[in-house]
């Protein structure tokens, strides 16, 4: 894959995974009395209606919270570096808006705790990373069609970045699912629990699991 477009396709990855899974019987379930059949059999009106508004809720969080996007390695130096003067408070611009799909305020919360587990994991510094790639930018002289020691240096500057960034939004994503299911099925909790079970061992999977239930590792 190119360092250009590294991980972009994950979103839609994700998104292809997510209603075949709905009607699944949960795989750790090794009872097919216990599984889907079992929930079905018990109210299919029920389970067939809440398995299309899961669906649509899935659907509908996982376009909200999608990655954030760029076109080539500069792109995403000159993103990094206005998110990180305006969190700095070095900028008087209005907030950077790159994830037009969130709201201001969770865009920047998202891009201040990515940065935040970067610099702990990593041990580097933003702004002296960006600093330093911005001056190789600046020294180019034109002639140059290829920057394949710049590409180099991008990559091991932020290579950890784009992923600890995915990782982030998915788990962002997971606990407004969470929220939105429970919802949703909560109200069927006592008079069809068969069928809240079912679809609660679906959202306990790696895939939807919230932060504190697993690790839901981003699609490559």
């Amino acid at each position: 894959m190119s360092p250009l477009r590294a991980l972009s396709p994950t979103v839609v990855m994700l998104l292809s995974l997510l209603v075949p899974t709905l009607g699944c019987r949960p795989q750790a379930n090794d009872d097919p009395s216990a599984g889907g059949s079992a929930a079905i059999e018990s109210n299919p009106e029920l389970f067939n209606e809440l398995q299309a508004e899961l669906s649509e809720l899935i659907n509908a969080t996982s376009l909200t919270y999608q990655q954030l996007e760029y076109d080539y390695a500069e792109d995403l130096l000159d993103r990094l570096d206005r998110y990180e003067a305006y969190l700095a408070g070095d900028s008087t611009e209005d907030p950077p808006r790159f994830m037009p799909n969130l709201d201001a305020e969770e865009e920047l919360d998202h891009l201040r705790e990515v940065i935040r587990r970067w610099e702990d994991q990593t041990g580097k510094n933003l702004r002296e990373e960006i600093d330093a790639l911005k001056a190789d930018v600046a020294a180019r002289t034109g002639e140059e069609q290829f920057y394949p020691e710049f590409q180099k240096k991008f990559s091991a500057a932020f290579d950890d970045f784009i992923k600890i960034e995915v990782a982030e939004i998915i788990e962002r994503r997971n606990r407004v699912i969470h929220q939105q299911a429970e919802d949703l099925l909560g109200p069927h909790r006592a008079a069809h629990p068969e069928i809240v079970e079912h679809f609660e061992a679906m959202l306990a999977s790696p895939q939807y699991a919230p932060p504190d239930q697993g690790d839901p590792s981003p699609a490559t």
